[in-house]
């Protein structure tokens, strides 16, 4: 029986055997909610502020973060279909290739998104509706927050009328 190392457990093994299936096939990781969890929606925002807010950002946040989830699951349909543990290696590294060279297209051009929607898809346990719904939902929330901050910041620095201190109509008071 062998000893628990830090490289050796007494648990059961994942229901995946090799390295290249590892990436397509059930998780040993805690369920996630069906339509995601908050780290998504936040996720989501932060790009639709990063890409630069506002209607633009909102569509470039947006495709970037969707054409990244697309890549996810591109990268784990392959790495499924082939059997070999440097198969995850190479799907990675074509798509990470595949998302900078789609910045040459100006509503892709914002490659950190892409990025963020493919860990949200691996985050996600591979899942896409849950995953893409979350992304849109969160995206929908940063237009949201910044179309309400800007509604606030309007009302709060509104200039108050103060009376001038050199009135010559006031009278001068002195102690």
């Amino acid at each position: 029986m062998p000893r628990n190392t830090p490289w050796t457990t007494s648990s059961r093994q994942s229901a995946t055997s090799t390295r290249a299936r590892s990436a397509a096939g059930p998780s040993s990781c805690p369920s996630s909610q069906p339509w995601g969890n908050t780290t998504h929606l936040k996720e989501s925002r932060h790009v639709f502020f990063a890409a630069g807010g506002g209607a633009p950002g909102f569509a470039k946040g947006l495709a970037s973060n969707l054409s990244g989830v697309t890549y996810g699951w591109l990268i784990a349909l392959l790495t499924s279909m082939a059997d070999f543990p440097g198969m995850l290696a190479i799907g990675v590294s074509v798509a990470a290739l595949a998302m900078c060279l789609q910045a040459g297209w100006a509503p892709l051009s914002f490659i950190p998104g892409a990025f963020a929607g493919t860990a949200v898809f691996f985050g996600a346990q591979l899942s896409f509706w849950p995953t893409t719904v979350s992304l849109i939902i969160g995206t929908g929330l940063g237009w949201l927050s910044a179309l309400l901050g800007d509604r606030i910041q309007t009302l709060v620095s509104k200039p108050r009328r103060v009376p001038p201190t050199d009135d010559p109509s006031r009278p001068v008071r002195t102690a």
